[in-house]
């Protein structure tokens, strides 16, 4: 049973190394050329992909103390590919920037064509007059220092979303 635990453990780790650098790969084509986050739709089942991506960041999860509540949405939208990278960008900035041992909640809200994602996290706040900046490439706020990053994530986030004929918008709750 340990021998096979192990194996278990190892495929499951060669996995989530090469979807993630299937999703930089990906990233790095959509900085390079913006049209490509509007290639390709199909039907992209929100639940499933955030969940996966909620799995995958299990160990991540557990070692800061997190805890993401993911609520359960059978909707499913025709949406380009790319859309599937928005989970990981959320999903990694949501446990960069949480404060130890906090929530951050995900929840799907529909309201007729229309559908909206929230990601409310309660890490550290920026200050209100740099919220306007945060999907500027290269951005990063000024309490950011020690966080690795690269300002790269919310810029990327906005193109994929827009080439989606969708908004992204960035809120404090003061």
């Amino acid at each position: 049973t340990l021998q096979k635990n192990e194996a278990h453990r190892r495929a499951l780790t060669i996995f989530c190394a090469s979807r993630d650098l299937s999703h930089a790969i990906s990233l790095h084509e959509i900085a390079r050329d913006p049209a490509v986050a509007s290639q390709r739709s199909e039907q992209i089942p929100l639940h499933k992909v955030f969940y996966r991506q909620w799995k995958i960041s299990q160990d991540r999860l557990n070692r800061k103390g997190l805890r993401i509540n993911l609520q359960s949405y059978n909707g499913v939208r025709r949406l380009t590919k790319s859309f599937e990278l928005i989970p990981k960008i959320l999903i990694d900035n949501a446990i960069k920037y949480a404060s130890n041992s906090s929530d951050v909640d995900i929840s799907f809200i529909e309201s007729g064509e229309f559908f909206r994602i929230e990601c409310v996290n309660k890490g550290p706040l920026i200050k209100a007059d740099e919220t306007e900046r945060v999907f500027d490439k290269n951005y990063r706020g000024a309490n950011r220092s020690g966080v690795e990053g690269h300002g790269l994530g919310l810029w990327l986030a906005k193109m994929i979303v827009e080439s989606n004929h969708g908004s992204i918008r960035f809120e404090i709750d003061e």
